[in-house]
């Protein structure tokens, strides 16, 4: 019965309820018989109007929801990529492997040496050493030549003031 009483704010309802002042009223104020053939006919129009607003409510282009198959495809990826990860594979190489069709692109040859040269890139980056970062503060201060002229006092006294 509620459902009935909900309307679709952009449907075009076809019946149109007529205004009391229209309607054919005995002298005694009572509705003829006309008069209720004709409410019944709206209020058949008007329930079917409203079957067909729901039907198209409830068809599944309307629906909000992701198809079942895309829901299983974002699954499917979720779970691909977690085994690659298992198997030891970082994020980088996930990425790679995954614009060209994920675990079965490991299947191929040229995607595998291309793999094999990412991971020799990134393991040539991390064995890159700062000699910097293995320097004193006062070795980056001064020469070789500067500490060597100076007395052992001023080099104690730099020692100090350095920690």
């Amino acid at each position: 019965m509620e459902e009935e009483k909900i309307e679709n704010a952009d449907s075009l309802n076809d019946g149109e309820i007529t205004p009391e002042s229209e309607v054919e009223v005995n002298e005694d104020n009572t509705p003829t018989l006309e008069d209720f053939l004709a409410l019944k006919e709206e209020k058949q129009k008007l329930e079917e109007t409203n079957k067909k607003l729901y039907a198209r409510l409830k068809s599944p282009q309307n629906l909000t929801k992701k198809p079942s198959n895309q829901m299983d495809e974002d699954i499917s990826q979720k779970f691909e990529k977690l085994e690659l990860k298992t198997e030891g594979y970082n994020d980088d190489e996930i990425d790679f492997l995954s614009q060209y069709g994920g675990k079965k692109a490991l299947e191929n040859p040229i995607i595998k040496t291309a793999l094999d040269t990412l991971r020799e890139k990134a393991k040539a980056e991390k064995a890159v050493v700062d000699t910097s970062e293995n320097t004193s503060t006062i070795e980056k201060k001064y020469t070789e030549a500067q500490l060597k002229s100076m007395s052992p006092t001023e080099l104690e006294e730099l020692i100090r003031s350095s920690k």
